[in-house]
């Protein structure tokens, strides 16, 4: 496992001292992502067996870091800079905390697969064998997360590409059932990619049952930390209301925030009608 977080740490420190010299994000979010691939696959490559599951799963990882990093660099090439860093870049020892907290991200997000490939187990045709409801429902979240996240981004592009103002919201699609649609489908994915891990995990579910699920899911619930308690919703939201006031376009935006839920994708009708109580739980 440390070998692992060393390997994120050497991957990204190149894009490090780049974003620090020239104060740009154009590669930021791509080292981020593509970490993982490299912690996956290095992982694979130190194990001592071949898995079926744990390859898939790699892969999983591959698509999901691809699919991202084209959508953030394009981003990045349109918008020329991640304005939700703007109070980070310039101070370096909040902008260095928040590179390590990237290279954490990739070594969590990978935890369970990292794990699995350095266990040797005790039947590799069990390990590889369909597990029922439970790979039914990695399978349909993996996939529903990675198809919700990969429309609402390319809505949002198509959004900032295609505005006739800059005080247009991105209100509609996805986007008119949820105010953080992707995030929401980047936890869904993880959950499921951390249900797919499950399998490869057995060996150690009878001695250490609790570091085994915290294990297991350290994905989506240090995803859902990030994007919900630190850096993603609470940044964004900040953000564009900033944004709304300087920009004369409040009480619109004001209107979207009322009618819209923050991140669980429901019909605006439903989540107006929701009592405060049910709110506060989803996040508002």
């Amino acid at each position: 496992l440390p070998v692992a977080a060393l390997v994120s740490v050497v991957y990204q420190a190149p894009f490090y001292v780049h974003a620090t010299w020239t104060q740009c994000d154009t590669y930021t979010d791509v080292a981020g992502s593509t970490a993982f691939v490299v912690v996956s696959w290095f992982a694979a490559w130190q194990a001592s067996f071949i898995s079926t599951r744990l390859c898939i799963l790699g892969v999983c990882v591959s698509v999901w870091a691809a699919r991202l990093s084209v959508f953030s660099h394009s981003r990045m090439l349109a918008k020329g800079r991640e304005p939700r860093l703007d109070g980070i870049r310039k101070k370096p020892a909040s902008f260095l905390a928040f590179w390590l907290l990237q290279v954490l991200w990739s070594w969590m997000g990978t935890l369970p697969l990292v794990v699995a490939w350095s266990l040797a187990p005790t039947a590799i045709s069990t390990l590889d064998v369909w597990h029922g409801a439970t790979d039914a429902i990695a399978v349909v979240c993996w996939v529903g997360g990675l198809a919700l996240e990969s429309v609402a981004d390319a809505q949002r592009l198509e959004h900032w590409r295609t505005r006739r103002a800059p005080t247009a919201l991105c209100s509609h699609g996805v986007w008119a059932w949820s105010r953080h649609p992707n995030y929401f489908g980047e936890i869904a994915l993880w959950f499921g990619f951390s249900l797919g891990c499950l399998p490869a995990l057995r060996p150690i579910v009878a001695s250490m049952p609790v570091m085994t699920a915290c294990t297991a899911f350290a994905p989506p619930l240090f995803t859902a930390l990030l994007l919900v308690g630190l850096f993603g919703m609470p940044l964004s939201e900040v953000y564009h209301a900033q944004r709304a006031q300087r920009l004369d376009y409040g009480p619109a935006y004001a209107a979207y925030i009322a009618a819209t839920s923050p991140l669980v994708p429901m019909p605006p009708a439903l989540w107006r009608r929701l009592p405060l109580c049910v709110k506060r739980v989803l996040f508002e």
